[in-house]
Parts: C-alpha cells; structure tokens; sequence
C-alpha cells in the first residue's frame, strides 16, 4: 500500500520548521543559560553515599546538587571547591558548571560568539557580557571570538577575552 500524498508542494511554515531543526540538529550544539551564578562558598555532604551536597554560594543562597540528576558542563565538575565560580540552570535538562580563578576573572577556555548581551561559549555557556566587557583586540564589528578563552565574573557575567 502506498502512502497518501496530498500535494506536491509544502508550506513556507513547514518548510521554515524543517530547516530550523535540520540546522539545530547539524550543530549539535546544546545552550545553557545560569540561573544561578555565585562563589562558593561552603559545600556540605547531605548522605552517606556522596551524591548529594548543598553548596553554599557568598551572598547565603544555596542549592542542592544530586550528582546522579544532574549533567555537569564544564570546569570544576559537579561539585565545585570553595572559591569557585558555580553556574546552574534547569534547561534543557539541570546542569552545573564551576569555573576555576578569582573574582574578577574565573577562566573558561575556548572560543565563542557574540549574540546581542551575551556571549554563547563553543562548550555551550550562555553568559551574559558586563557593562565594562573588554573586547581585547577584537573590534566592535567582530562577533566570533577564538582564542585563549573568556574571563567571567563572581556575577557569572564575562567582563574579558583573554
């Protein structure tokens, strides 16, 4: 039995759908935002099994981080030390992240494009650009950065390219 066909032609929508996902699903490329941004502060161990911590940011938020339920994107792992910068959000699935350095420069490594106010890392962080962003060499025009990598503030906003 073959298939039904209904016309030849398809929607400019449905046309517009297709290449949308066509072009996602060729990059591969997965974006996580923070919803939460800060130093670390404390981390405490919740159950015996070492799955479970509260980490303790400076200005006194906290979230707790079940290392099985979450995806860890980049830098320090799951469990960030005391010092470093840790970022967290829910989609598209909960993540963690924690950058190594001090405030004003905790390091993320690589390259990565400018989208308005933010900056979208090659590893998928999507960060917003502080008020004194310092391009280094690049000028206004230019949008892709590649290089030594981004320097990210306590607030989780990138203030640098190194």
């Amino acid at each position: 039995m073959r298939p039904i066909r209904r016309s030849g032609r398809r929607s400019p929508l449905c046309l517009s759908a297709l290449a949308v996902a066509l072009l996602l699903a060729a990059c591969g490329r997965t974006v996580y935002t923070p919803e939460v941004a800060g130093i670390v502060a404390a981390s405490e161990q919740l159950d015996g099994s070492g799955q479970s911590f509260r980490i303790t940011l400076r200005d006194g938020r906290s979230q707790v981080v079940d290392k099985g339920k979450v995806k860890g994107v980049v830098g320090s792992g799951l469990v960030p030390n005391v010092g470093d910068l840790f970022l967290a959000g829910s989609t598209p699935e909960p993540w963690v992240a924690g950058l190594f350095g001090t405030d004003p420069c905790f390091s993320i490594g690589g390259g990565g494009t400018e989208e308005g106010n933010f900056i979208t890392t090659d590893v998928g962080l999507r960060l917003p650009k502080a008020a004194d962003f310092y391009r280094r060499g690049y000028i206004e025009t230019q949008h892709r950065f590649d290089g030594a990598g981004f320097c990210v503030n306590g607030s989780g906003e990138v203030t640098a390219i190194r």
